[in-house]
């Protein structure tokens, strides 16, 4: 197959025969392409493009216009397409407090999109496998024949069976205990491990709504317990657009005090200096942020090299010019604000 010859046509079809058909078809050919490395490269990123493209279409062949009374065909195919890039719940559970019950999902909020490398054998290309080896006897431990350990001193352990440590977990509980509601701004932000998403489960839109209002109204988070993975984990709840997000928190112990950073002794500035750092404070501010101004530019030169070498090319690198260093710090404002 040649990758520069190929063509595709959809035709999504108001039948869900004719997409499912060629959904099938689609795999089918694509999937027993024999070609080069560089032509399954540019296979395999068009099926990877093309996912979403193929959920759309299924969610449009869903829309039958034969039921179209007062709305029209594509209302019918953006509602399907919305349904069809609904987020999926990796959990759920039950806010208490009080005698108040709410049932909710939960969803990711952010994934990391960080690219990996495999190890490889240099001679082959072939990808290693990792192994265990027991230093003492010289030999390959399987899994089978592990336990788990806890150093209690140097080189000394207590062992846990499989059966002791799922006696050691929290009980199993499906709600999300709120203890107390505190000031939004009493919570240093250091203390966030993750966010979720939380949205109402069904029936619960009412009540989840009314919360999610009062809490961004008066200004409070809640602080509760929530089950996971075999603990107790503390979280919060805040207020977050028109819903809630579940923020997990570390405990005090886990939080280092900002005492064992080094800062240096008080300094006095001249009154300049605080003005010019005032003018280039200004002269970068915007009205507010925007992630999507920014971009992973790392991620975009391994990609842009993967794509070239997968092509046979040589990668080509564009080195940055090294920036001066300034040590005078009036100097370097003045410089900062003059550029």
């Amino acid at each position: 197959m040649s990758a520069r010859h190929t063509s595709m046509r959809v035709n999504f079809m108001p039948g869900g025969e004719s997409f499912s058909s060629f959904s099938m078809s689609f795999s089918a050919r694509f999937g027993q392409s024999s070609g080069t490395r560089s032509e399954n490269w540019i296979v395999f990123r068009a099926l990877s493009a093309f996912r979403m493209l193929l959920k759309i279409g299924a969610a449009r062949a869903k829309c039958n216009p034969s039921n179209i009374r007062d709305v029209s065909l594509d209302t019918q195919l953006r509602k399907a397409t919305l349904l069809a890039m609904t987020a999926r719940a990796i959990g759920s559970g039950t806010i208490s407090f009080g005698l108040v019950s709410i049932p909710f999902k939960v969803y990711t909020a952010a994934s990391s999109h960080n690219l990996s490398f495999n190890l490889l054998h240099k001679k082959c290309t072939s990808r290693m496998k990792q192994q265990y080896r027991c230093p003492v006897d010289d030999e390959i431990v399987e899994r089978t024949e592990m336990v788990k350990g806890f150093e209690f001193a140097k080189d000394q352990y207590v062992t846990f069976s499989e059966e002791e440590l799922k006696k050691l977990e929290s009980a199993k509980i499906d709600s999300l205990e709120i203890t107390e509601f505190v000031p939004e701004a009493t919570v240093d932000p250091i203390h966030v491990e993750k966010n979720f998403y939380i949205g109402p489960d069904k029936g619960s839109d009412k009540a989840f709504q009314l919360l999610a209002q009062a809490m961004k109204r008066t200004k409070k988070v809640a602080v509760g317990r929530y089950w996971t993975r075999g603990r107790q984990q503390v979280v919060l709840i805040r207020p977050h657009h028109n819903g809630l997000v579940m923020q997990y928190i570390y405990y005090a112990n886990e939080v280092r005090s900002y005492d064992e950073v080094g800062v240096g002794g008080a300094t006095a500035f001249k009154d300049i200096e605080l003005d010019m750092a005032d003018k280039l404070i200004a002269q970068l501010s915007t009205a507010e942020f925007k992630a999507d101004r920014y971009r992973d530019e790392y991620q975009d030169r391994v990609r842009s090299a993967v794509d070239q070498k997968v092509a046979g090319l040589e990668v080509s690198f564009v080195e940055e010019a090294p920036k001066a260093i300034i040590t005078d710090l009036f100097e370097a404002l003045k410089r900062s604000l003059v550029g």
